[in-house]
């Protein structure tokens, strides 16, 4: 029994203690658990200010000297966009202009035909004796059309053509075109252009103003150059301009060759101006050596001849306006294609004198213009007639301008413009003196006068 009791007694006292140990441990556990949550709770602001009790004392012992930092600078602005470029110029350019013009004249010839189409003299007296009465004529055959190939490259081509043509007075549908220039021109640099083809001579290089363009003042009335083959070279140096050319010394229309291209020289021209902005004034020259075929001693002949003529030119703006002023003076023009009185013969130099003055200034809406030119032969008896008479008294016209002592020349006018058109009236009075044979001063007069007007538009493009 004893024994039993303490069995019992030790049974009990051992789940008393495992139930006492059990109960010890979950405390320790609940204890140890509480406390690290509050440690953790309180260790995070802790940190935070050991942190910055550190940046804090980093930043004391910082040097003192240490500048403090800048702030990143501002980005800069943005470039301006490059200008646009500008356009090119077009490698092929059009050019010209449509005039289509009504002409009342009295008494004129053009070129040595009795119409109106370009007048350049009173009409002759004998071969054109029933031409002194008044005739209308409408045309538009100076209207003008051009090519420009190369705009802006150093090397430029040009084509210009025209329909006029003295041997229609009135056409339409049979106008045929005539070429006016066809050059190949080189800038071999920026001041030196070299050219070749069939161009405006380098003398005599200023016209009138007029709306008469291939007539008025052309032949024997001031300005005498006129187109040719040729091969030159124009040079600036500052503002003195240089050129010198090369030239035909005529036209040759005939199948064969000629003493054009087997005897004659080619022509020499050249050309020396003060250039600007405002004034354009110098001297030019061109000359040839030709050959003339004649009879010496009942024989055929030969004889070399010398053409040589000189030209003062100026043209000055006066505003909107310009003054032009030409003078020449010279021998046997006419036989190196000039539009000039003079042609020599065989053992005869024939010497002239002429030139013009000319002047346009706006006034208002409208535009005047006025010129007054002159031609003058020297020595009158050496000169040929310029008309023959057939067997059975007819008479007909010699050469272009042929047989004429003087020539004068009064054109005188105003234009209106609009835009690209211009309304224009052109009036011209001429004086021409006609060499005649002895009988037939004792039937006509010598000195023939002619007049007229020309109306029209010239649009250009």
């Amino acid at each position: 029994m004893v024994v039993r009791e303490s069995s019992l007694r030790s049974g009990e006292e051992l789940r008393f203690g495992f139930r006492g140990l059990l109960r010890a441990t979950l405390g320790l556990s609940c204890l140890l658990v509480g406390s690290t949550a509050f440690r953790t709770a309180t260790a995070a602001p802790e940190a935070a200010e050991a942190a910055d009790a550190e940046e804090a004392d980093e930043a004391d012992e910082a040097p003192a000297s240490a500048p403090a930092a800048m702030p990143a600078p501002a980005p800069a602005p943005a470039p301006a966009p490059a200008p646009a470029p500008a356009p090119e110029a077009p490698l092929v350019k059009f050019y010209g202009f449509i005039k289509p013009a009504l002409v009342v004249s009295n008494g004129v010839e053009s070129f040595g035909a009795p119409n109106s189409n370009s007048v350049t003299a009173a009409a002759h007296p004998v071969a054109f004796a029933d031409n002194n009465k008044i005739a209308y004529s409408a045309q538009v055959m100076q209207s003008r059309f051009g090519i420009v190939v190369g705009t802006g490259l150093p090397v430029t081509g040009k084509v210009e053509i025209d329909f006029h043509d003295t041997s229609q007075a009135t056409p339409t549908t049979t106008i045929r075109p005539r070429l006016r220039v066809a050059y190949v021109e080189w800038a071999a640099n920026e001041t030196t252009k070299v050219g070749i083809g069939q161009n405006w001579d380098l003398f005599s290089p200023l016209n009138p103003n007029t709306y008469n363009l291939p007539g008025a003042l052309l032949g024997g009335g001031g300005n005498s150059a006129f187109q040719r083959h040729q091969l030159w070279v124009i040079s600036m140096l500052g503002n003195m301009e240089l050129g010198l050319a090369l030239g035909m010394s005529a036209n040759n229309t005939a199948a064969g060759f000629s003493t054009v291209n087997r005897k004659n020289t080619p022509t020499v021209a050249l050309r020396a101006a003060y250039k600007t902005a405002d004034l354009y004034a110098g001297v030019s020259f061109i000359g040839a050596l030709l050959e003339y075929a004649g009879v010496k001693d009942g024989a055929p002949d030969t004889k070399k001849q010398a053409t040589i003529m000189a030209n003062l030119f100026v043209q000055k703006a006066l505003g909107a306006g310009n003054l032009k002023f030409e003078a020449y003076a010279g021998n046997n023009g006419a036989n190196i294609g000039l539009l000039t009185l003079a042609a020599g013969r065989y053992d005869k130099d024939i010497t002239e004198i002429g030139g013009f003055v000319s002047v346009a200034h706006p006034a208002g809406p409208v535009v005047p213009h006025a010129s007054l030119g002159v031609a003058k032969v020297l020595n009158t008896d050496d000169i040929g007639l310029g008309y023959s008479v057939a067997a059975d008294g007819t008479a007909s016209r010699g050469s272009y301008l042929s047989g004429v002592e003087y020539n004068m020349f009064l054109d005188f006018g105003f234009k209106y413009p609009i835009s690209k058109v211009a309304l224009y009236l052109d009036g011209f009075v001429i004086a021409t003196r006609h060499k005649l044979t002895p009988a037939d001063r004792e039937t006509y007069n010598s000195r023939a006068i002619a007049g007229g007007a020309e109306v029209g538009m010239l649009f250009a493009f």
